[in-house]
């Protein structure tokens, strides 16, 4: 096939999966039939992702990455460390990836997508995937006049109830860089209202994917006052006649009623109104008076029943003298008549 004393191009036309294209090598066919040895070495194909922060030059850890082919085919998952990402022998030379991030390191936004094109010479490619911050504006207004309020203390919560942050609004906004998840769910919750104002409820809130600013504005409303009722007046004619309240110390003689009340102890001899000016409440005698209130109530009974029976005795006596007269009055008349 090959002439003696010529020459040639060795091209490689298509190498093997995971290894760059070879360099052309040129060589001369021996003229003396001798055995002529060419040798074409494919190197690998090398590839380093970086994953940095915004500035470039802090790698990330903890952001979930892949590399996928343009018809969203996975070649490769792994999770950024502290050094940038290595492969080796594995990705196709002169073929176009796509670098995609799955989940961002917590407070940083998601990155867009990057695609590149692996080098056909085995070249060593440098990949690089910058991240920014998630950030969050919170403003504290008044939700009539929409005027900025102070003293209201606010929390950001999750689903949880894990407090991410808190802090006293002091009229300005209040910004949130680089702390919270990107695409979770929180919410703003006010522990504490400013003066005068109603406890706002929970707002319920979503961080975007992306590194754009979310504007968060909790409003509150004035507390209502309760209006003093305006008594009606009459319509037309003189007003009605004022009639004085009765007084409390009103008695009705000859109506007198005590009542025990237990909720009152060690106290005696104190009384108060059940009804104003009508039935007095007796308070209840303290422990240890009890024999007393026993024996005054056992005199008062023995005192009555002396008087009662002295009573009754001279009221008796009389009767029996004023029969003894009558009867010698009807004999003296009598004796007369005789």
């Amino acid at each position: 096939f090959l002439m003696p004393g010529g020459i040639y191009y060795l091209e490689e036309t298509y190498p093997r999966e995971g290894y760059a294209y070879a360099e052309e090598i040129r060589f001369t066919v021996s003229l003396d039939g001798s055995t002529d040895t060419v040798v074409m070495k494919d190197c690998p194909t090398h590839v380093f992702i970086s994953k940095t922060d915004i500035t470039g030059e802090e790698e990330l850890s903890g952001n979930r990455l892949r590399i996928k082919t343009m018809d969203g085919q996975e070649v490769v998952s792994w999770v950024s460390g502290e050094k940038p990402y290595e492969i080796t022998g594995l990705l196709k030379a002169g073929e176009t990836y796509i670098l995609e991030e799955l989940s961002p390191r917590d407070g940083f936004a998601l990155a867009e997508e990057i695609s590149f094109r692996v080098s056909r010479d085995g070249k060593t490619d440098r990949v690089r995937m910058k991240n920014d911050k998630t950030k969050v504006r919170i403003r504290k207004v008044d939700a009539e006049t929409k005027e900025p309020l102070s003293g209201a203390f606010l929390q950001i919560c999750d689903e949880r109830g894990k407090v991410w942050e808190q802090w006293i609004s002091d009229g300005g906004s209040h910004e949130i860089i680089g702390r919270l998840k990107a695409g979770e769910h929180y919410y703003l919750r006010e522990k504490r209202s400013p003066d005068g104002y109603q406890l706002s409820e929970d707002l319920e809130f979503w961080m975007p994917e992306g590194n754009e600013w979310l504007d968060v504005t909790l409003e509150n409303r004035k507390e209502e006052k309760p209006e003093k009722p305006v008594k009606p007046e009459r319509p037309g004619g003189p007003k009605a006649p004022h009639i004085p309240p009765q007084t409390e110390n009103r008695k009705e003689p000859g109506r007198i009623s005590a009542v025990y009340s237990p909720e009152v102890p060690g106290a005696a001899g104190r009384f108060s109104e059940i009804l104003p000016g009508r039935v007095p409440l007796l308070a209840a005698a303290g422990e240890g008076s009890g024999g007393r209130v026993c024996w005054f109530l056992l005199l008062l009974s023995f005192f009555g029943m002396i008087f009662t029976f002295s009573a009754i005795r001279m009221t008796k006596h009389r009767r029996f003298v004023i029969i003894n007269r009558i009867r010698k009055e009807r004999r003296k008349k009598q004796r007369k008549k005789k």
